[in-house]
């Protein structure tokens, strides 16, 4: 999972909201004339609006944020969508106790193959701060990881227990369920952000402790790499791969799991949220933890509405793409002047 990239940045919601005005007085169609055309472009209007704008943005923007959260959690609550009592029933191919031991096995077997893959291409030798700036390294170590997470799953899919029938499927379809987790996504976005926000305000007020906006490491290999084959690559696999395999770990056996064993669904999401993000601690500023938790409560609440992974999934890439797409726009011109 790729952090927040822009949680408790003011700088970079000024930047964005003024590249967004700026983009769309450049976007305004006019009929030029003959004299118009051969005059040279002048920009510097649009940068001095650029400039008188930005501050206030910096300002407004994460209010902004927090109204519209406050807004969709008063609306979430009044029409009773937090309420999880009649969700659709799921198909039982594993146990309870079986769901946790796949979980924890499968992170097990990425860290086995990610490091059978850094001895395989000869990576040992390189430092952390190498491997982590390295995008073909990355591609290497992350096709090792989620390889052996694959082969785990095979094994699993071989030996699985047919499910007993259900009777009527009430399960969302798996476009249904698509569309319901890029709606979901929508909806989250903004309270990921203000929880993000929030969080960074505490520890600059607490610590002193300025937030990086760029808040988790891969996203800086992004910005600053070279658009090549492997820089490619790497954005299919930190995009893609996660949102299949970490969706598939933490809500289809542990929060299912920790379900079947008769806990609240909101204590299994809860739970399974708390998990989803200490394991990103390391990799992601402190302030985008809070984020990740808040991230996780909605891919678990989507999953238990629908009834289907295909949620959760489609709501993870989305966002991975979404962050690498705004931290490239926002940054990606910095990188490539210095």
């Amino acid at each position: 999972m790729l952090g927040p990239s822009l949680f408790g940045s003011g700088r970079s919601w000024g930047m964005l909201g003024a590249g967004l005005l700026a983009w769309g007085g450049l976007a305004d169609p006019v009929i030029a004339t003959q004299e118009a055309i051969d005059q040279p472009t002048d920009t510097t209007e649009i940068a001095e609006l650029w400039d008188k704008v930005s501050p206030w943005l910096e300002l407004a923007l994460p209010w902004i944020l927090l109204a519209i959260s406050v807004f969709v959690l008063y609306t979430f609550i009044k029409g009773r969508q937090h309420r999880l009592h009649n969700t659709p029933r799921r198909p039982q191919t594993f146990t309870p106790e079986m769901g946790v031991l796949l979980f924890f096995g499968m992170y097990l077997m990425g860290v086995i193959a990610a490091g059978a893959a850094k001895k395989l291409f000869g990576l040992d030798q390189m430092t952390a701060g190498e491997l982590m700036a390295d995008p073909s390294a990355q591609v290497k170590l992350q096709g090792g990881f989620y390889l052996g997470q694959l082969l785990l799953l095979v094994v699993f899919l071989n030996l699985r227990r047919k499910p007993r029938r259900m009777g009527h499927d009430s399960r969302t379809s798996w476009f249904g369920a698509m569309l319901f987790g890029i709606g979901t996504l929508v909806l989250v976005w903004p309270i990921c952000m203000s929880s993000g926000n929030v969080a960074a305000w505490a520890i600059r007020f607490v610590w002193g402790v300025e937030a990086d906006p760029i808040s988790h490491d891969l996203l800086n290999v992004f910005i600053s790499s070279e658009k090549d084959v492997w820089f490619w690559s790497l954005v299919g696999c930190a995009t893609l791969l996660p949102g299949i395999f970490e969706e598939i770990m933490y809500r289809g056996f542990l929060q299912e799991s920790l379900s079947r064993l008769g806990i609240n669904p909101w204590y299994s999401i809860g739970a399974t949220s708390v998990l989803f993000a200490l394991m990103h601690i390391g990799s992601v500023e402190p302030h985008a933890l809070v984020s990740l938790f808040v991230l996780s409560l909605g891919f678990g609440w989507a999953y238990e509405k629908t009834g289907r992974l295909a949620a959760p999934i489609t709501m993870h890439i989305l966002f991975n793409v979404g962050n690498i797409a705004l931290s490239m726009w926002l940054y990606g011109g910095e990188a490539a002047a210095s």
